[in-house]
This record gives structure tokens, sequence and C-alpha cells, in this order.
């Protein structure tokens, strides 16, 4: 199983994590191994969502970047919001969600990674 974790220090953290067998009368256990480290923004990260290839987190400095795990690297990074992004969501394996205190909330192309729509919420 892989663990990811944003923090307010611009990082994102990712894990393997090992399950071992139950010891005299406790639950199994669990071992997280640290898998990489990706100094992702230049603010503090405020959402992190994840598929079966991707994790894409988002921060105060109103980026979306994108993680490629297979590969562990960076792939890219959206540009589109203008206030912290606060959430997202992968719709499917083709659609990001996202929203921000813009009051935006895009639907990405998870292939070409472009902003398909643009909808005006309230903030």
């Amino acid at each position: 199983m892989e663990l990811v974790a944003g923090s307010y220090e611009q990082v994102l953290f990712g894990f393997t994590v090992h399950r071992g067998p139950a010891k005299s009368g406790h639950r199994e256990t669990w071992t997280p191994v640290a898998d990489f480290t990706h100094h992702a923004h230049t603010a503090s990260l405020s959402a992190v969502a994840a598929n079966n290839r991707y994790v894409v987190t988002g921060s105060k400095d109103e980026t979306i970047h994108i993680y490629d795990m297979k590969k562990k690297v960076e792939h890219g990074a959206l540009v589109h919001h203008s206030g912290t992004v606060t959430c997202l969501k992968f719709y499917g394996s083709r659609h990001l969600i996202s929203g921000a205190e813009d009051g935006l909330i895009c639907v990405w192309d998870a292939k070409k990674w472009e902003c398909l729509k643009s909808i005006k919420a309230h903030r």
C-alpha cells in the first residue's frame, strides 16, 4: 500500500506501507518505509489527491503540482487559480476537479492536463 502526505513545509512525502502478521494477540503490524520526498511548492500544501498514477497537490501558492508515482518525478504544474487551492478530487481516470479561494471550480483533463471548464462559484 502507498501512503502520501503533504506538509506545511511545502513537501510531499511518500511511503510504502508493509503489513506484517499479528503477534501474541495484537493486531497486525503496519510498517511505513519512506519512498520519496518532493519539495512541491513555495507555500504550504493545502490539498492532496491521488489516482492510480498521479498524486496532485494544491497549495497556498495558487498552483497545482502533478507528481508521477510510477516514474517518481514531477510531471508538471497547473496554473489557473488566483487563490489558495483548497480541494482536489480525481473523477474517474480522465478528470481532476479543483477548487480554490478565488471561487473557481475547474475541471481538468487528466491526460492532457488542460482546463476543460471553469465554473464560477461563490467565495
